[in-house]
C-alpha cells in the first residue's frame, strides 16, 4: 500500500475531524493513524510518508516537526493565532487549524510536486 500520509492521532475531536476528512477524500486507504509509536520504529513512519500535517494550537516546533524535517518531508502545520510565522516557513506550509483549510494544504502538496522538495 502506498502511504500518502502518517497521522499521529491521539482520539481527540480533532483526530475525529480529521479522519472524516479523508473519509471524504476518498483517501483514507492512503493514510495512517496512529496513537504512539516505538523509537525504534519512528524512523520506518517518517521514511514511508509524503507528508507530515500537524494541527497544534500553540506554537512553537515540536521534536515531531524537527523528525519530519530532518527525513526531508514537507510539512503542514497551523498557522499560530497570532500570525507570528516562525523561521521555518520555507520548509512549511502554514494552514488556519481547521479540517477545510487542511484539505486544502494536502491537496495543494498533492497537485502541486514541486512543493514537496
Amino acid at each position: 500500500m502506498e502511504i500518502l500520509l502518517v497521522y499521529l492521532c491521539l482520539f481527540s475531536l480533532n483526530c475525529i475531524l480529521t479522519i472524516y476528512l479523508f473519509r471524504e477524500l476518498k483517501l483514507e486507504e492512503k493514510v495512517i493513524f496512529i496513537s504512539s509509536v516505538s523509537n525504534s520504529e519512528l524512523g520506518s513512519y517518517y521514511n514511508s510518508a509524503d507528508i507530515f500535517a500537524a494541527p497544534i494550537k500553540q506554537g512553537g516546533v515540536s521534536i515531531p516537526m524537527l523528525e519530519a524535517m530532518a527525513c526531508g518531508l514537507p510539512l503542514i502545520i497551523s498557522a499560530r493565532e497570532d500570525n507570528e510565522i516562525e523561521d521555518i516557513d520555507d520548509a512549511v506550509l502554514f494552514t488556519k487549524n481547521n479540517p477545510d483549510d487542511f484539505k486544502k494544504a494536502i491537496l495543494k502538496l498533492i497537485n502541486e510536486p514541486r512543493l514537496q522538495e
